[in-house]
């Protein structure tokens, strides 16, 4: 990865933290990590939101920090379960990740370079699979991804994995 794209990717979930971050203390307590898991379309029980905290919280504060990285691990740890729970929020700067020019459009290229960061593909299949993915989220047929078509393929695919093969 690019040392550009990392800083965006993090700039992401940095920004997704800093929401549901409600008293701002850089932390994130039970109940602030079930809203941001149910904005990031990963569901838990209370039960489950306690044992994340009890297994991700390393400095034993009960809460998980920002800082240390407890909040990222618990994120990975947790899959997509229903694209139609991802909160606008985040779909809108998951689409800025993508949307490198900040154009409000996704076009082939910025694509391209995504697809890089993610994906261990030889030049001829990163061609075809970019190819292949706006085809199908590009609905107005304008060679490029809005916003509203990004959101679109994303909850109708059921997964926020739009990489996925």
């Amino acid at each position: 990865m690019t040392e550009a794209s990392d800083t965006q990717i993090m700039d992401f979930f940095r920004s997704v933290f800093a929401t549901y971050d409600k008293n701002s203390d850089g932390t994130i307590d039970t109940e602030e990590l079930g809203s941001v898991l149910s904005a990031l379309g990963r569901t838990a029980s209370e039960e489950k939101l306690s044992e994340l905290i009890e297994e991700f919280d390393f400095d034993h504060n009960g809460k998980l920090d920002w800082t240390n990285g407890e909040f990222l691990m618990v994120v990975a740890a947790i899959d997509v379960v229903d694209a139609n729970l991802i909160d606008d929020l985040v779909f809108s700067a998951a689409f800025r990740t993508f949307d490198q020019d900040a154009d409000g459009r996704i076009t082939p290229l910025e694509m391209h370079i995504v697809v890089r960061l993610f994906l261990p593909l030889d030049v001829k299949e990163e061609d075809e699979f970019v190819e292949d993915l706006i085809r199908k989220m590009d609905t107005n047929k304008d060679g490029k991804i809005g916003y509203s078509e990004f959101v679109k393929y994303v909850k109708e695919a059921g997964t926020a994995s739009i990489l996925s093969i």
